[in-house]
């Protein structure tokens, strides 16, 4: 799907793929080392399963977002560029629904959860979340550049002001679901002195900061 919806990849998106990629799995080795203390096989590999899924249909949006940048800034773009880019967001969000009520089936909260099972669901949806989150950005921005341009000054700045607030809206909520993420793996695993903590807390600073930069530029 991906190249034939965005085709070859540039040298700097082939870049950012592979270091979103190497992030995604150090995070994802620490939260298994996390709540699964025990180590238990078959847990370990349907988290594995579960998270590689969603990791594939995050870092497709993510690489939309990265061409979608380009396209906008290249003379050369096709209306059949962007049409095609629109497909490709198209797939991941079905794939993100599909993986988002597969999770609510499979985890028992359909319709009603069992005690205790809300910790569960937020654990295994919050990627989904997340990809939920940056289709919303990235397709915002395709469409205001799609969209006819006003003549009008006012509706001019207004233009220009949506898509950045868009931006910063999408970030913090990324950002802030990401530290309550942490913050529950944090209590799921409790607090010790061991390389997992550290690396959560790591991960946790780094949230903490990036929210602060980014209203720090408001």
């Amino acid at each position: 799907a991906q190249t034939t919806l965005v085709g070859p990849l540039r040298e700097i998106e082939k870049a950012a793929v592979f270091d979103r990629i190497r992030a995604y799995l150090l995070v994802k080795v620490v939260f298994i080392g996390a709540v699964l203390p025990d180590h238990d096989e078959k847990e370990i590999m349907v988290w594995a399963a579960w998270l590689m899924t969603c990791g594939l249909l995050k870092h497709m949006g993510l690489l939309a977002r990265d061409r979608l940048e380009y396209m906008t800034l290249s003379v050369n773009t096709t209306r059949a560029a962007y049409l095609r880019l629109s497909f490709l967001l198209a797939i991941v969000f079905v794939g993100n629904v599909f993986m988002t009520l597969l999770g609510l089936a499979v985890f028992g909260c359909w319709d009603k959860c069992a005690p205790g099972g809300f910790g569960l669901v937020f654990l295994v949806l919050f990627e989904c979340v997340l990809t939920l989150v940056d289709l919303i950005q990235t397709s915002v921005r395709l469409g205001l550049h799609l969209a006819p341009r006003p003549d009008d000054d006012g509706q001019f700045e207004q233009r220009v002001l949506l898509p950045f607030y868009t931006d910063l809206s999408c970030e913090l909520l990324a950002h802030s679901l990401s530290l309550a993420h942490y913050v529950h793996v944090w209590l799921c695993h409790g607090l010790a002195f061991t390389l997992t903590d550290a690396l959560l807390f790591v991960h946790t600073r780094s949230v903490v900061k990036a929210i602060a930069s980014r209203v720090s530029s408001l």
